[in-house]
């Protein structure tokens, strides 16, 4: 949704949030390397980003440009949703189980 807003609105600010690449790297080693391949698939094919993209359309319907002090008030409030979202998904435990990885025996010739 930021990124979209972005694009609309290119000198906005927005606020400092927790990148892409570490939800992902913390969605891997919660999920484990063999379900985060399907989990992110899932994630792609959902309507999540289409839904996003209308939620944006709706949002500049109703605000009055770029400097519309509601258009901020909006993006408060998507940093804190955001950040909430993120605070629970770490206190999540992992659903992987880490399994010992098997040491080859070492031969003499």
């Amino acid at each position: 949704m930021l990124e979209e807003i972005t694009r609309r609105c290119p000198e906005i600010e927005l606020p400092d949030l927790v990148s892409k690449k570490t939800v992902n790297d913390e969605m891997h080693d919660k999920v484990g390397p063999e379900y985060f391949p399907k989990l992110y698939s899932m994630i792609a094919q959902s309507d999540l980003r289409t839904n996003a993209l209308k939620t944006i359309d709706k949002l500049f319907e109703q605000v009055d440009g770029c400097n519309d002090p509601a258009l901020n008030r909006s993006i408060l409030r998507l940093e804190q949703v955001h950040n909430r979202s993120y605070e629970k998904f770490k206190a999540e435990e992992p659903t992987a189980r880490s399994e010992p990885v098997p040491i080859p025996m070492r031969r003499d010739n």
